[in-house]
């Protein structure tokens, strides 16, 4: 099953013929005649959509929509409500209202269907969206809600650039946003300019209605644009066109010809909606950060350095190819704990962090491993190429006394590194069956002997590839 949709209309023909359209797609169907049935029903079988008269026996579809608001678990749903052909003032009194769409009757089925495939597949995305957002939030890291709304910078594009600019200033003084009117030659200067825009609107009307759809498609797969508002202006004898407009990546259909009062309306919905998805996009970025970044110095964690060097570990098998592998430790890190306090001790692995990350190429990877140990993975390095490397980070450590902020002290500090390039045989003396096991411990090996050896130096485990 597909979906499940609800149907809310008191007339019953109008439920049977909808039902059996919506069932021969293969959606599941609730339905109902009034506005007092609704609650349980929508209780019992939490539908994914919800196609709704605008009038009914005792109530209206605003009364529903209300009703649905007031629940948080509800509030998301998709709703379409339908109303009688030709009454366009309550059309736009519909899309003021939040609606996800306005149809009339009598529907056509080609794009009533497109429409719920549409808005079904955006609310699967939302919805994990949310789910991957919740599952990786923090407490107490709840975004803060924006109080104002941000202008930003809508594109129309027609078939020609007159059309174009004359459609642009029908949009200007009616929104506070930045309107450009570009002819579809210009597309590519519109997709890049500079903020892109945050919507476009696709006049698919006259010379423009088989291209358009191509425009509609470049736009949705090309990363700058895909996650634009994508609004279609289609002839208002042209379902099929607006069904295809839907299929190719728009999130809205204006499908009555241009109108600048319901394509303001659509906007704003369109808008409202991205504002929405970009805050949950952006929420999950900075917890997906937070799951690899090390939070006292800023590198990555264990979490994401050791899929890493198996990824790089992978490509030199692949292609033939070597890399470098460094395990760093703080010289006496314990001391400095026990002599200067924690805070000298903080003070000391952040600016080692840094000094670590400045002194290698930006390609190359460093982590925090643990307490004091640093993992560095530097791709396309041989032996001796990585063992200067690896000397001239020593250098650079004890080059400096770290200086511990709010005090006039500082604290000599050295590493030292154990090296090892790959690839290597995994027939060696650890045993492992796991290659980056394997690696790490010949790593720590070499630390070790480093360590013995007077610290402050590097000391190499040979390749054996």
């Amino acid at each position: 099953m597909s979906g499940r949709i609800l149907i809310v209309d008191g007339v019953s023909t109008n439920r049977i013929l909808l039902k059996t359209r919506l069932a021969a797609a293969c959606y599941g169907v609730s339905q109902v005649d009034r506005l007092a049935t609704v609650r349980p029903v929508i209780e019992r079988d939490r539908p994914d959509l919800i196609l709704c008269a605008s009038q009914l026996p005792d109530g209206t579809a605003s009364d529903l929509q209300m009703m649905l608001r007031s629940t948080p678990a509800l509030s998301r749903v998709p709703v379409i409500t339908i109303t009688p052909a030709g009454d366009h003032t309550a059309r736009l009194a519909a899309l003021s209202s939040g609606f996800d769409d306005v149809l009339s009757r009598p529907l056509d089925d080609t794009y009533l269907m497109a429409r719920i495939r549409n808005l079904l597949r955006r609310r699967r995305d939302e919805a994990d969206l949310h789910s991957a957002e919740h599952s990786m939030r923090r407490p107490g890291l709840a975004d803060a809600q924006s109080a104002y709304t941000i202008p930003v910078n809508i594109a129309v594009i027609c078939a020609d650039r007159v059309a174009a600019r004359a459609r642009a200033t029908s949009l200007r003084g009616r929104v506070s946003d930045t309107v450009s009117g570009y002819g579809q030659g210009d597309l590519q200067q519109a997709m890049q300019q500079a903020p892109r825009p945050d919507a476009y609107v696709l006049d698919l009307t006259g010379d423009m209605r088989q291209a358009g759809l191509r425009h509609l498609a470049e736009l949705r797969a090309r990363a700058g644009t895909g996650h634009a508002a994508l609004i279609a202006v289609c002839p208002p004898d042209a379902p099929d066109l607006a069904a295809d407009a839907l299929d190719m990546g728009a999130d809205d259909v204006l499908p009555i010809g241009f109108c600048t009062n319901e394509l303001i309306l659509r906007l704003a919905t369109q808008l409202r909606r991205k504002r929405r998805t970009d805050r949950l996009r952006a929420s999950l970025a900075r917890e997906l950060e937070a799951a690899v970044t090390d939070p006292m110095t800023g590198l990555y964690n264990r979490r994401y350095a050791l899929p890493h060097l198996h990824g790089v570990m992978a490509k030199a098998s692949a292609s033939d190819g070597q890399f470098a592998v460094m395990v760093a430790d703080l010289d006496h890190f314990k001391s400095v704990n026990d002599r200067f306090g924690h805070q000298a001790g903080d003070a000391v692995l952040i600016e080692t962090a840094r000094r670590l990350r400045e002194g290698l190429r930006p390609s190359d990877m460093v982590a925090r491993i643990g307490g004091e140990e640093f993992l560095m993975v530097l791709d396309g390095l041989d032996l001796p190429a990585a063992r200067r490397a690896a000397e001239a980070l020593c250098r650079r450590i004890a080059a400096h006394p770290v200086e511990v902020p709010g005090t006039a002290q500082k604290i000599r500090a050295t590493i030292s590194i154990g090296l090892v390039c790959g690839p290597l045989d995994h027939s060696g003396p650890t045993g492992s069956a796991d290659p980056v096991s394997d690696l790490l411990a010949r790593a720590d090996r070499a630390l070790y002997e480093a360590k013995h050896a007077g610290r402050n130096q590097v000391t190499q485990c040979p390749s054996a590839a």
